[in-house]
């Protein structure tokens, strides 16, 4: 049913000078409207505060892993004496926040693959902190007893199996947590889907190959109509974890980066650069 499988991201990144963050207003002149073309396939923009970036979509991991270090290559090359970083969420000044670039969100809707209902961010207007999210665009071409809308679903809701709740096992910031970053969350795309749920602390260096492996075993999942009805019996992504896991046939230790359950609730986010 699957071919032709692609990988990409846009993903989110904190702007810091040494030990704080900056604000990427008046660093950066990309916008969501017009990116700045740094090379072709590759555009970087500011995000409220954060800064942005895409890259081509990749045929094979080592192609992913590459563009996605090139895109950090021009991110860094473009806001030095800066440097970006990796992390699920950052705490602003009241100074960085107070205009109104800062104050607007422009993130267009997207959907709960397991609601089914169309999702907005919630507003972090009134509050100091901002979030990043890790985005992978899944790519492929498909012909199957089942609507493509639907497979994108299924891909996403299974998405939260082998990457995103495996990712909370290695890192998780309740910031993020509280305020972005659901599990299902997810939007169709002419060419596959984007999911939208892995936070910004996994675009570092040492992930990425996971990144790609783990997304490349959720499509795949899907390639067999037996998974599928594998998925139609779970009915909520975040209760009855272990049971789920049985149900779909496959071991949340096989899933984790390094094959390492160490979970840490509740970890204030750090200031590490790349």
């Amino acid at each position: 049913m699957i071919k032709n499988i692609t990988i990409g991201s846009d993903p989110e990144f904190f702007i810091f000078n040494k030990e704080y963050p900056e604000s990427s207003i008046g660093l950066i002149t990309g916008t969501k409207q017009n990116p700045e073309e740094v090379n072709p396939g590759y555009g970087i923009l500011k995000d409220n505060v954060l800064i942005e970036g895409n890259i081509p979509p990749a045929k094979t991991k080592e192609e992913f892993v590459n563009n996605m270090k090139q895109l950090k290559g021009f991110m860094n090359n473009l806001i030095k004496p800066y440097k970006i970083v990796s992390q699920n969420s950052a705490k602003f000044t009241a100074d960085q926040l107070n205009n109104k670039e800062a104050r607007t969100f422009g993130c267009a809707p997207y959907f709960n693959a397991w609601t089914l209902e169309i999702n907005s961010p919630a507003s972090l207007v009134d509050l100091e902190y901002r979030t990043s999210g890790t985005h992978i665009h899944c790519g492929y071409d498909y012909e199957g007893d089942i609507s493509s809308d639907w497979l994108a679903v299924y891909i996403t809701r299974v998405f939260d199996y082998f990457v995103v709740y495996p990712s909370r096992q290695i890192f998780d910031d309740p910031i993020r947590s509280k305020y972005y970053g659901d599990y299902g969350n997810f939007r169709i795309k002419p060419y596959g889907l984007e999911a939208r749920s892995l936070g910004g602390y996994f675009s570092r260096d040492e992930y990425l190959e996971w990144i790609y492996d783990q997304t490349i075993k959720a499509i795949m999942f899907c390639d067999n109509l037996e998974n599928i009805k594998k998925l139609d019996k779970i009915t909520s992504p975040d209760t009855n974890v272990e049971k789920n896991y049985e149900i779909l046939n496959i071991k949340l230790e096989n899933q984790i980066y390094g094959n390492i359950i160490d979970i840490k609730p509740n970890i204030i986010p750090v200031k590490e650069t790349l």
